[in-house]
């Protein structure tokens, strides 16, 4: 059953067919088909394999038909085949496969007859009534047909999986294959080398869970004078999707190669498309690509068509797309001698009604960048679209919609090669919370003849296409590239760009409703280069972020940057290259965040100068242009950053005007500025720079921020404009104080009158709370203060270092690490006096003394027993660390290991060597609040041990080279730096034995030496922070009493260590830091660490033959300092 017209030629048959088996639909069926040749100019071949209707089909068919050939007048080698004729009542769960090779026909020793190689084929010829959960695949190559005179030449295919709809869901495989072969014709007849495909040709009611696959590749069509056809139409489901798409849908098509010498047309259009109609959801994958690269159309006189369009869901997507509907369309190449069009065109649309919402990615591409139309006498447009959707986004979009355009090359009387990119192509009714990209590269255009009508290579680019009803906490961006558009006649070159983030604003149209700005609007432009003879020349960018309103508040970013490029014309006419960025084009109640807008001109030349405009004009809220004025009105408040910077360009070589304005005002206006506006323009005559522009609106003024630096009377003399300064009101207004990186300190500031031709009291209070950074302060000048000339003065003193006290920090580490080593070199300073100076390690009875015996002794675990001995030990370390200092302070974890070699010289001598490595990670508090350090540390030593009688002299020292990372809650504030340090330590000992109990008194001196060189912090929000190299040298003393227990454990020995004592740091520790920032801010500090520390350890050792092991915890404890670190250590002795 069929419910749409087709174009297919009815050809009666008497057919051969061998293997033909029209039997029950069950079993599975191969059948191979030779088209018959019943006359020699007729070997067309019209058959179904199953005729129903059936019932269900879950059987197993096999179809392979290969062309004949055909030759005389009106030759046809015409195939149409049908795997199953009529409907399924109920599933289709069997697979159906036909294949068909196409023959040849020729008609060309007949002219003016036709010549048909054509093939048709229907997976099934009607509805499947229920599901398909099977697979129908149907592929179809023709070869070729040639005809003379005015005789039509066509190998066209058309294949569809289903010739109608679907009542129930696809939860199978369709396939459909088209590819044309080559058709000739040598007269002045037509020839067609175009295919169709489709998935189904009709609806699909239910749901696809399965796979739609539709591929087409148009042929070669040539016609002397006729028209050439090698289009591509290619469609996965050709009506609407009822339910939801939940699998894969896939389409390819590819246009041909069109020729014709005649004025008739040559087309080798791509049409691509995945649901024709609506569909209600998409949770799976649409995948549509009209790729023409290859396509060529050519016409000596006629129109030439290799054009690409391309769409996802052509019709609306009712509910909700969660899945991934992705689409690219590429253009040919179109050529034409005469006076007709040559259309390259590349047109991209993701969805073309509209989308309830978005929670998925929609990826839109029209890549035209292989594009190229010629038209000697007539348009030539290589143009690129592309489009998220082209209407509505009902509700959220919480996914991805992106949009890229690329224009290819044209030539032309009049040459198109423009680019278009729109995310949604009109309202988004809820909240942005997604990504919103859309990009567009505009090409090459190229106007020939003296009267041709222009060349136009703009690029238009928008994120949102009118406005957002809710809120905006996602990403919004937007980027335009102009072209090259070059007119030889008196037609007008076009370069230009706009972009805009949203067209109308984020605005509700209830005005009770609130909406803000959280996140990201960005706009980018750039122009291109225009050159006309005797017409206008535009290469402007005109930028705007907001295009309209923000209803509510900017919390986020907003930013919008445009570059003018180049516009030259040789004639008096216009010539613009201005550059003109603007943040919110309207209104806005308040801004929290930050607005970034930046505008430069670029270069402009014309006969005329008045008509060279190389301008830049930049606007953060609000615009104005003659008469034209938008802005503010009521109450404003700004408690973030507006800044505007516009650098103008040329024009005739002559540096054109720039204007920045910060805030414009749109009716009389309360102001309420804590935050900063800056503004800035570099330009020729006229240039003006403005943070507030009132014009003739009243303006009263609360409060109001300033930047204290070099620029402070550049910046702020004069930098409220009113046509009226008695306009402008301070009311008990407040000055909120800013610094930054070029803050003078200890140097008074007087305060610039902000308004031209104003001297009065502007300020009643003064708000420090702007001035952060540890150790930067602010105070009026009081003897300024009540007069029209007030003062304020910075002072930079901070009182704290935190490199000081990672320093500090890293010496625990060490230190543990020493005090690890200390216990070790006494260990084996014990052993080898209980083995009565013959090195043993055990005091077990029995030494063997010959190599036999030695042998024996390692197998039974037990010592090697030579005069001098070696030592390898590992010790991996955690350690805790708090410093709880009111000002600054940390929490720090670091786990390392030492591992080393001490040799046994004799009973009363020991020396070794050790290497390290330790991780750090410490978390700052007090005010470094939120800010971090990370040290990888990386340490070498030797230590020693001598023992004279009862006493005992112990020595170590350990060099480590530490890489610190430094960073704050701000992803800029971040920085590295290197430290040496060298800890020594000596210490004597005194040993009293008791039974098997050894007490041992101890005091010991050490030395840090603590050098590293100069870095800076670049901070974000405050200013930085240089930091000078330093060289510190810190000594300390400690005084410590130990205990050990020695107690034999089967085969082993076990012995218990206590130790306590005090460490005292001489002097005032040593450490010092010189601390830079502002413009001269400078400040020694000193560290302010526990002087007076406990020391405690405790660990127990098990020893048995040549293996060694313990564990132990060790400490220092101060007022501030809580040190712990535990450890373990493996050895073996050899």
């Amino acid at each position: 059953m069929t419910y749409k017209s087709r174009s297919l030629s009815s050809v009666s048959i008497i057919a051969l067919v061998s293997n033909i088996v029209i039997a029950a639909p069950l079993m599975a069926q191969t059948v191979h088909i030779t088209a018959p040749q019943t006359a020699p100019n007729d070997a067309a071949l019209d058959t179904q394999v199953i005729t129903g209707p059936i019932t269900e089909y879950s059987g197993q068919l096999q179809v392979t038909v290969i062309g004949s050939r055909a030759s005389g007048a009106d030759a046809t080698a015409e195939i149409n085949i049908r795997g199953i004729k009529d409907d399924i009542e109920q599933n289709n769960s069997g697979e159906i496969n036909i294949q068909v090779t196409g023959g040849v026909a020729d008609s060309s020793a007949n002219a003016g007859t036709g010549a048909t190689a054509a093939i048709t084929i229907d997976g099934i010829e009607g509805t499947i009534e229920n599901d398909n959960v099977g697979s129908i695949a149907v592929k179809g190559v023709s070869k070729s047909a040639i005809t003379s005179g005015g005789g039509h030449a066509s190998v066209k295919v058309n294949v569809k999986a289903v010739d109608d709809r679907i009542l129930g869901d696809n939860l199978g495989h369709l396939s459909s294959y088209a590819e044309a072969g080559e058709a000739i014709a040598q007269g002045s007849g037509n020839a067609n080398a175009s295919v169709e495909g489709f998935g189904t040709y009709l609806d699909v009611e239910g749901d696809n869970v399965g796979t739609i696959k539709a591929e087409g590749y148009a042929g070669t069509a040539t016609s002397k004078t006729g028209i050439a056809y090698a289009d591509a139409d290619i469609t996965g489901i050709d009506n609407d999707l009822e339910g939801e798409n939940k699998g894969l849908i896939d389409i390819v098509a590819k246009g041909g190669d069109a020729r014709t010498e005649g004025s008739e047309r040559a087309t080798s259009y791509a049409l691509a498309i995945g649901v024709k109609g609506y569909t209600e959801r998409n949770s799976g994958s649409i995948l549509v690509d009209a790729d023409n690269r290859d396509a060529t159309a050519a016409s000596t006189n006629g129109e030439a068509n290799a054009a690409a369009d391309v769409y996802g869901v052509h019709g609306n997507l009712l509910v909700e797309n969660s899945g991934q509907i992705s689409v690219i369309s590429s253009a040919g190449s179109s050529e034409t001698s005469g006076v007709s069009t040559a259309n390259s065109k590349t047109l991209a649309v993701g969805v073309n009604g509209y989308i309830q919402n978005n929670s998925g990615h929609v990826l839109v591409d029209a890549d035209g960048r292989d594009a190229k139309a010629l038209s000697a006498g007539g348009n030539a447009d290589a143009s690129a679209e592309a489009y998220g959707t082209r209407s509505d986004l009902n509700d959220d979009n919480s996914g991805e919609i992106k949009a890229s355009a690329h224009a290819g090359k044209a030539i032309g009387f009049k040459a198109e090669a423009n680019a278009v990119a729109k995310g949604v192509d009109n309202t988004l009714k809820g909240d942005n919370m997604g990504i919103i990209h859309a990009e567009a590269f505009a090409g090459q255009a190229t106007s020939t003849g003296t009267t041709g009508d222009g060349a136009f290579a703009s690029a238009e680019v928008v994120g949102v296409d009118d406005y957002i009803e809710g809120n905006n906490s996602g990403d919004i961006v937007v980027f335009g590239q102009g072209g090259k558009a070059t007119a030889n006649g008196t037609g007008s070159a076009n370069a230009s760009v706009e972009s805009i983030g949203v067209y109308n604003g984020i605005r509700n149209s209830d005005p009770n409703v609130t909406t803000d700005n959280l996140g990201m609007v960005a706009a980018y432009g750039t122009g291109g280069t225009a050159s006309s003879v005797g017409g206008n020349a535009y290469g402007y960018a005109d930028v705007t972020g907001l295009d309209g309103s923000l209803g509510g508040e900017n919390k986020g970013l907003i930013k919008a940057i445009a570059i003018g490029k180049s516009a030259i014309t040789q004639s008096d006419q216009i010539a613009n290259a201005e550059g003109l960025a603007i943040g919110v084009k309207g209104d806005a109640d308040a801004n929290s965040g930050t607005i970034l807008v930046q505008a430069t001109g670029g270069t402009a030349q014309s006969a005329n100068a008045v008509k060279a405009n190389g301008s830049a004009n930049a606007f953060g809220i609000g615009y104005v242009d003659g008469s034209t004025r938008y802005g503010v009105e009521g109450a404003f408040t700004n408690t973030g950053f507006i800044k505007v910077e516009a650098t103008a360009g040329t024009a005739n070589s002559v540096q054109d005007k720039a204007i920045a304005y910060g805030v414009v005002l749109n009716g009389a206006t309360t102001l309420n500025n804590s935050g900063l506006i800056v503004a800035s323009a570099t330009g020729g005559a006229g240039a003006e720079a403005y943070q507030v522009h009132a014009g003739s609106n009243a303006l009263t003024v609360n409060s109001y921020g300033i930047l204290f630096n070099d620029d402070l009377t550049e910046n702020f003399s004069g930098t409220i404009q009113a046509d009226n300064p008695n306009n402008v009101a301070f009311n008990s207004a407040t000055l909120h104080v800013h610094h930054s990186n070029s803050t003078k300190v200890n140097e008074a500031y007087e305060i610039p009158d902000l308004v031209a031709g104003q001297d009065v009291q502007q300020f009643a209070h003064l708000d420090t709370s702007g001035v952060v950074g540890h150790g930067w302060s602010v105070e009026a000048v009081e003897s300024s203060w009540g007069t029209t000339n007030q003062e304020v003065i910075f002072r930079f003193a901070p009182d704290v270092s935190s490199p000081q006290l990672v320093a500090q920090q890293q010496y625990g580490v060490i230190d543990a690490t020493q005090r690890i080593g200390a216990g070790l070199l006494t260990d084996l300073m014990f052993e080898a006096e209980n083995a009565g100076g013959e090195g043993l390690l055990l005091s077990y009875e029995g030494t063997p003394v010959s190599d036999a015996e030695k042998a024996v002794a390692d197998m039974a675990g037990q010592s090697n027993t030579s005069g001098s001995y070696g030592v390898f030990y590992a010790a991996p370390l955690h350690l805790s660390q708090q410093n709880q200092n009111d000002s600054l302070g940390y929490s720090a974890s670091t786990t390392g290991v030492v591992t080393g070699y001490n040799r046994v010289i004799s009973s009363d001598l020991i020396v070794g060597a050790n290497v390290f490595y330790g991780h750090s990670a410490l978390d700052f508090d007090g005010v470094y609040d939120q800010a971090k350090e990370t040290v990888d540390t990386y340490g070498v030593g030797v230590q020693g041990a001598y023992r004279k009688d009862a006493m005992l002299f112990t020595g170590q020292s350990t060099f480590y080279h530490t890489n610190n990372t430094y960073k704050d809650s701000s992803a800029q504030a971040k920085e590295t730096y290197d430290s040496q340090n060298l800890l020594t330590r000596v210490a004597a000992s005194y040993i009293w034995e008791h039974g098997n109990n050894i007490f041992s008194p101890e005091f010991g001196l050490s030395h840090l030496w603590h050098s590293r060189g100069a870095f800076s912090v670049d901070n974000q929000g405050v200013p930085d922070v240089r930091y000078d190299a330093i060289s510190n040298h810190q000594f300390s003393v400690d005084a410590s009493f130990g205990w050990t227990g020695t107690y034999q454990v089967q085969d082993g020995e076990l012995k218990a260590n206590l130790r306590a004592g005090l460490r005292q740091i001489l002097g005032d520790g040593g450490f010092k830091d010189v601390l830079r920032s502002g413009a001269n801010g400078v400040a020694t500090v000193r560290s302010d660490q526990d002087q007076t520390l406990a020391r405690a350890s405790a660990s127990l050792d098990y020893t048995k033959g040549n293996f060694g092991a313990s564990i132990g915890v060790l400490g220092e404890y101060g007022e501030d300092t809580r040190d712990t670190a535990f450890f373990g250590h493996v050895s073996y002795k050899f």
